[in-house]
């Protein structure tokens, strides 16, 4: 809730209208089911963070947190946003990124299951 009190103020959103958004924060949480929608939720959050390409150190720490709590290793979020903060220094794209950020992790029989419907090789040029 503190994260979205700062962001709030940060953003000139009135106290009102955080409270009123923060009001529906405590309904209970519910992950995604399989790892694929959790490594797109990670993924999503760690490329919203980035978005106005000033990253705070608390900001990181949330979206490790909630990777770790979403059963993925310690350092995930530091590589991911790696990959997409040097996106133009490397000449690639986020769809590049997010193809390597899905492929590049250790195989698991969950993700193995979620993707057999589309698995196919993934060539790199």
């Amino acid at each position: 809730m503190r994260c979205i009190l700062k962001w709030g103020i940060h953003l000139n959103i009135s106290v009102h209208d955080v409270d009123v958004i923060g009001k529906g924060l405590h309904a209970p949480y519910v992950p995604p089911a399989s790892e694929i929608d959790r490594l797109e939720s990670v993924y999503h959050l760690v490329h919203m963070i980035y978005l106005d390409q000033m990253v705070e150190d608390s900001e990181l720490e949330v979206a490790s947190i909630y990777a770790s709590r979403l059963g993925f290793k310690e350092g995930m979020v530091g590589d991911l946003f790696k990959s997409i903060a040097t996106i133009e220094f490397d000449r690639t794209s986020h769809e590049n990124v997010r193809s390597t950020f899905f492929w590049d992790l250790p195989p698991s029989p969950q993700v193995e299951n979620d993707l057999s419907p589309f698995w196919f090789p993934i060539v790199r040029m």
